[in-house]
């Protein structure tokens, strides 16, 4: 079977009826350049129907195609959960540095306020003497 170009594209359309049936009509699109112009779309008529297809010919003929489920098919449970997993445990690793940090940037603040305390109980200053060297 023959690869699509690109940018080519199958649109199904969903029309009810005169009669009150659901049919299907099946239109392909081509284009090379797609931010411009699509290109005109091209009617794709079924080997056992006509252009709008009955929406019951339409799901016996293409059955087996159809995913029973839908979950399953695409993974949706099993990647989603393994994604959020994940990230959820990335989210509670990050969380418990950035409070690891905050207690040890406490820490060092009550410290050095302690020790700054005591050397002023003391009459030691923090500061800084500078020796200037006589020159004769």
């Amino acid at each position: 079977m023959p690869q699509p170009p690109y940018c080519a594209m199958l649109l199904f359309e969903l029309h009810e009826m005169a009669d009150a049936t659901v049919a299907v009509r099946l239109l392909y699109m081509n284009s090379t350049g797609p931010l411009t112009d699509m290109g005109e779309h091209h009617v794709l008529v079924l080997d056992d129907c006509s252009e709008f297809c009955p929406l019951e010919n339409f799901t016996k003929r293409f059955q087996h195609l159809i995913p029973d489920d839908w979950e399953q098919e695409c993974e949706l449970n099993a990647a989603a959960s393994v994604y959020n997993k994940s990230v959820e445990i990335l989210v509670l690793v990050f969380a418990i540095i950035v409070v690891i940090c905050f207690i040890l940037l406490f820490g060092i603040y009550c410290y050095n306020k302690r020790k700054t305390e005591e050397q002023e109980e003391k009459g030691l200053s923090r500061v800084p003497v500078s020796f200037v060297k006589n020159v004769t």
